[in-house]
């Protein structure tokens, strides 16, 4: 069921862009589709609101595609699009295996995880998202109090990362 779920959301995103792109004239150079769903929090009960995806696409690259025969998922991991998702898996992908924690975004902070996720998306400026990480998102590890030297998995490792 959710790699129909997840299939769906693809299609419907190359669908939408597809559409906006053939309804306007060349002007439009280029689209930048957030894509959130609403949702209840499970700690809460409360409604909330989460980003789930974002893509930046420019209509040069997108003219060529043939979505008669795309496979939707494979476009978006293509074109760097960014699934809150697919952003935790890769971040713990290279976590894990250097002994330096897991990434686990708390749900109450998604929704500024991802707002943030876009923001590195649109400007390619990881500041804001790395402190954020490293303030509320790291677990499985001990920091040393800042500003005090870190261990190899501390700040500094942060700053080195790069998209």
């Amino acid at each position: 069921m959710k790699k129909m779920y997840d299939k769906a959301i693809y299609d419907i995103v190359l669908l939408t862009l597809k559409a906006i792109f053939d309804a306007n004239d060349s002007n439009v150079e280029a689209i930048v589709l957030n894509g959130k769903v609403n949702t209840i929090d499970k700690s809460t009960g409360k409604a909330i609101s989460i980003y789930i995806l974002s893509v930046n696409v420019s209509r040069e690259s997108f003219k060529d595609l043939n979505l008669a025969y795309i496979d939707s998922k494979e476009w978006f991991k293509r074109s760097k699009a960014i699934s809150a998702r697919t952003s935790m898996l890769a971040g713990n992908h290279v976590m894990i295996p250097n002994g330096c924690g897991i990434i686990s975004v708390p749900i109450e902070l998604q929704p500024a995880f991802t707002g943030l996720l876009i923001q590195f998306y649109e400007s390619n400026d990881m500041t804001e998202i790395k402190q954020f990480l490293y303030e509320n998102c790291i677990d499985g590890i001990e920091f040393p109090p800042l500003p005090e030297q870190g261990t190899e998995c501390g700040r500094e490792n942060l700053q080195r990362w790069e998209p």
